[in-house]
């Protein structure tokens, strides 16, 4: 991992910048300001904010954002169709997921 200096990314800003693990610039004078700090970091401050980092990405997949993402997808696309409340639209995901999944195997 390398140190990461962002735009005040919506994304970037939360969750990253706000855990601290990237540090946000919101135009070029903060933004020069910003990578000079970083490039001035101690050994020590760069380990402990490595530790930190890989901590946070451990919790963290595509995998699992995707997945969350497809969910909500086939939620809204189960409830256009006509599954109703949003009970009966997650059956009909959970039902869909399970059969595709199956398939993969």
């Amino acid at each position: 991992g390398r140190p990461v200096v962002s735009t005040p990314i919506r994304d970037v800003v939360r969750p990253y910048g706000a855990e601290g693990l990237v540090r946000i610039a919101d135009g070029v004078g903060a933004f020069v300001a910003a990578c000079e700090a970083t490039l001035a970091e101690t050994a020590r401050e760069r380990a402990a904010w490595r530790v930190k980092v890989d901590a946070a990405l451990s919790r963290m997949s595509w995998d699992r954002t995707w997945e969350a993402m497809a969910r909500l997808v086939d939620r809204a696309v189960a409830e256009r169709l006509g599954f109703g409340a949003p009970a009966a639209a997650e059956a009909a995901v959970t039902a869909v997921t399970a059969v595709t999944a199956a398939g993969a195997e």
